[in-house]
């Protein structure tokens, strides 16, 4: 009887591993990747971007998994500010407008969606800053700053 009852808790033990390793498996990783992106991966680009663009090769989950994902660009460890992840029409699109242009350097996007799919991608970025000089109009009369001019 004793033997019996070994035998029984044995069964038992290895019942709840197997069960154990099957729920594992149900909570595995997501299999969702990026088929293209905006930046491209591995590009450099001179012009500073407005936004980011990640095609996925399968279905994200609709705006409400959009909504939960998780979305950031850093470039030379400084991070970049993004609006909240856009889902377009297509329903495997998302994009993320940048509120603020992107310090030079290697950059990388980082993506992670509920289902447990994560990634990322590389581009450097080199865009170049333009200033607009100020130039003297014939005739035109200046102000020296810091004083205020008297209208007549």
């Amino acid at each position: 009887m004793r033997r019996f009852l070994l035998i029984l808790a044995a069964s038992f033990t290895t019942g709840l591993g197997t069960l154990a390793l099957g729920a594992g498996v149900a909570s595995a990783a997501g299999e969702n990747t990026i088929s293209s992106s905006t930046p491209i991966s591995g590009e450099t680009i001179t012009v500073a971007p407005t936004q980011l663009q990640l095609k996925f090769t399968l279905p994200v989950g609709g705006a409400e998994a959009v909504a939960k994902m998780g979305l950031s660009l850093s470039c030379e460890s400084t991070l970049t500010n993004l609006g909240p992840p856009q889902l377009s029409a297509d329903g495997i699109t998302v994009s993320a407008a940048l509120t603020q242009i992107p310090t030079n350097g290697n950059c990388i996007v980082t993506w992670s969606l509920p289902d447990g799919s994560t990634g990322n991608f590389k581009f450097i970025s080199n865009a170049q800053t333009t200033t607009t000089n100020a130039t003297a109009i014939p005739g035109a009369t200046t102000v020296p700053t810091g004083t205020n001019p008297e209208i007549a």
